[in-house]
C-alpha cells in the first residue's frame, strides 16, 4: 500500500502535484501497462487506482493488482478484467519458457545482473556510501507516527557504515494511514504464529486480514498450505 506523497522539480523546487493532478485522468485513462512483453489494454488495472487517487487525493504507486490485496472493498471497484488478462498472459509465458524463444529476453536464466537491493545495500555499508534507498523495510522508529512501532515498514533510507537510517515521513495522512492498519492485525498474528510455532495463530492471522470473508475457506487454504509445504512450514502444529 504505497502513495505518493509529494512531488517537487528538481531544479526548483516547485510543487508538482499540480501537474499530476492536471494530467491524471488522460494520463491513466489511456496507460498501457506493459510487463514483460506483455501489454495492457488502455487503462487496464485502474478502478482501485482511480478510486484511492480520487478519494485520498495522492497517487497511488501500484496497479489495482497490487494495491488491491489489501482492501476489503477493493473488490468492488477493480478492474477484474484487466487483472485476468495480465494472470492469464503470465502464467501462459511461465508455462511455456522452454517451448518459446522470444521468451528469454524476460526469463534468462543466465542473467547474472541483480535485480533485488540487498546486494547494492550491503556494497552501500561496507563501502559508507551514505546512499539513497528509496524503498528499504526497517523497523517502524516513528517513521509512520500512524503505525505501531514494532511494525516493519518500508520507508526511504540513507545507508553508510552505520547501516540503514530510515527517513521519516513527515505529515502522513492519517486518512490512508487507516488503511495501512487495517493490515498491523494480520501481521502480528503472523508473527506470533511464527514464534509460538502455532497454526491456530496462523489462522487467526488469516482471520485478521480485512480481504478475507470465509472463515471456512480460510481454514481449509490454511490446511492445503501446511500439507503442500510442509517442508518450510511443517512446525506449525
Amino acid at each position: 500500500l504505497s502513495i505518493l506523497l509529494y512531488a517537487k522539480y528538481k531544479d526548483s523546487g516547485k510543487d508538482g502535484y499540480p501537474l499530476i493532478k492536471e494530467k491524471f485522468n488522460d494520463y491513466y485513462s489511456s496507460l498501457v501497462n506493459d510487463h514483460e512483453g506483455f501489454y495492457s489494454k488502455a487503462g487496464a488495472e485502474r478502478g482501485v487506482f482511480f478510486e484511492i487517487y480520487n478519494q485520498y487525493g495522492y497517487l497511488p504507486i501500484t496497479t489495482d493488482s497490487h494495491i488491491g490485496e489489501y482492501l476489503s472493498w477493493a473488490y468492488s471497484v477493480a478492474d477484474h478484467e484487466g487483472i485476468l488478462d495480465f494472470y492469464e498472459n503470465y502464467k501462459k509465458r511461465c508455462l511455456n519458457y522452454y517451448d518459446n524463444d522470444s521468451y528469454d529476453q524476460f526469463f534468462n536464466e543466465n542473467d547474472t545482473e541483480p535485480h533485488e537491493r540487498i546486494v547494492p545495500i550491503i556494497e552501500n555499508i561496507v563501502t559508507d556510501a551514505n546512499a539513497i534507498e528509496h524503498a528499504v523495510n526497517v523497523p517502524n522508529e516513528g517513521f509512520i507516527e500512524c503505525l505501531p512501532k514494532d511494525i516493519v515498514v518500508e520507508v526511504p533510507s540513507i545507508v553508510n557504515k552505520n547501516g540503514i537510517e530510515g527517513k521519516k515521513l513527515e505529515n502522513y495522512p492519517k486518512s490512508f494511514g487507516a488503511l495501512l492498519n487495517s493490515q498491523v492485525g494480520a501481521i502480528q498474528m503472523t508473527t506470533e504464529a511464527v514464534l509460538k510455532k502455532s497454526k491456530q495463530d496462523a489462522y487467526y492471522a488469516l482471520l485478521s486480514d480485512p480481504v478475507v470473508d470465509n472463515a471456512k475457506a480460510a481454514a481449509s487454504l490454511l490446511d492445503t498450505m501446511l500439507e503442500f509445504q510442509k517442508e518450510y512450514l511443517g512446525y506449525l502444529k
